[in-house]
């Protein structure tokens, strides 16, 4: 991942990838980062 977060789904796809969607993240400063428009796609092979 690109960021950690917490608060989000993962979903397992058909090909073995894993979306993450939504969640929040800590920002280097202390703020919390909504990312509820956010997603990301995760290979783990």
């Amino acid at each position: 991942m690109v960021s950690r977060r917490a608060g989000h789904t993962a979903t397992l796809l058909p090909n073995g990838m894993v979306v993450l969607i939504g969640g929040v993240s800590l920002l280097s400063d202390g703020i919390l980062d909504w990312a509820a428009q956010d997603y990301e796609i995760f290979n783990p092979r």
